[in-house]
């Protein structure tokens, strides 16, 4: 193929590869998500970047003039169009891939992976990243364009501190080879090395906070589900159980939901209050509120004491159980 015939057929084909990278980064985001809880997938996606279809002069350039041993330049070169994937932690690029894999519309070819390339040099501390290449596995349509089978599209899966390493070493640093002193490598060398020092240490302690808040966690979903069943709708939490649950961790009632539904069967009342005041007290609206009676009941004292919310609330609250707060 000449390099005329290679413009041409990139002029023809980029609106194809455009869609096919809309896909792509849609589907990969929809599947991605749907392993996440629901709570934490808005902000799991730091940066997401592209689809990015190459310009016509940079792909010619690869093609013909970067000395690429390319046969056929056009079907060899698998990043006419990129997308880029940013995360928190490391662990969250092992989540993205398996959002990449075993999907129908592609598939999968891994040209890249960080982790194997420092197993096998243990000692070299150098630009990170993961990347794929998807194939479309057979002809498809994105808002009326058809993509045929074996489109390819380049994934690129980093951290944000890989990201920010990326971004400024990349061209200034490796691409004008003649222009960065060896001292230059030399610290580049000793930030990727305090990249992966530094997450290591994030994800450490991701995980031990994520073992310290599981039993909260449960017990949140417990209270949602006695809401929902005592209350007859289902609840709209916010603050009020982040502030309840972190102040009375302590004097969570074992099990939960056996001790709160002895009170609500003992206290039918509590949940006609809740009904009564969920239209415009949004407390009232949060489960949490369920465990706000059980303390004040169990504990007045120390929940008059170390009551983390509004008075007027408390008061309500103590009000109900015939108590003053």
């Amino acid at each position: 193929m000449t390099e005329s015939d290679f413009r041409v057929r990139w002029q023809a084909d980029r609106p194809i590869y455009a869609a096919w990278g809309l896909l792509v980064r849609a589907t990969v985001e929809e599947r991605v998500l749907s392993l996440i809880d629901s709570g934490h997938a808005a902000e799991f996606f730091k940066i997401v970047q592209g689809p990015r279809a190459k310009d016509e002069a940079s792909l010619v350039e690869k093609a013909f003039y970067r000395s690429k041993p390319y046969s056929d330049p056009y079907h060899q070169i698998t990043d006419k169009v990129g997308i880029r994937f940013v995360v928190l932690l490391g662990r969250d690029i092992r989540l993205v891939e398996r959002g990449l894999t075993d999907a129908d519309l592609w598939t999968a070819r891994k040209d890249r992976d960080y982790e194997s390339e420092r197993l096998l040099n243990p000692l070299e501390f150098a630009y990170q990243s993961v990347h794929y290449v998807v194939f479309s596995a057979k002809e498809c349509e994105w808002q009326g364009t058809t993509i045929p089978a074996g489109v390819p599209c380049e994934i690129q899966i980093r951290t944000l501190l890989q990201h920010a390493h990326c971004e400024l070493t990349h061209d200034t640093v490796y691409k004008p080879k003649t222009l960065a002193s060896a001292q230059v490598h030399r610290t580049v060398a000793k930030s990727m090395a305090l990249i992966e020092a530094t997450d290591d240490c994030f994800e450490r302690v991701v995980t031990e906070l994520e073992e310290a808040v599981a039993p909260l966690k449960i017990a949140w979903r417990t209270l949602d589900r006695l809401y929902t069943d005592r209350v007859g709708s289902a609840p709209v939490n916010g603050s009020t159980g982040e502030r309840l649950l972190d102040e009375f961790s302590d004097k969570l009632p074992q099990p939960i939901d056996v001790e709160i539904h002895k009170l609500l069967e003992k206290r039918p009342f509590i949940s006609e209050k809740i009904r009564e005041r969920r239209p415009y007290r949004q407390p009232f609206r949060d489960s949490s509120i369920l465990l706000a009676y059980f303390l004040a009941s169990k504990y007045p004292s120390a929940t008059r004491e170390r009551w983390p919310l509004d008075r007027d609330t408390g008061e309500e609250v103590f009000t109900d159980m015939s108590l003053g707060f």
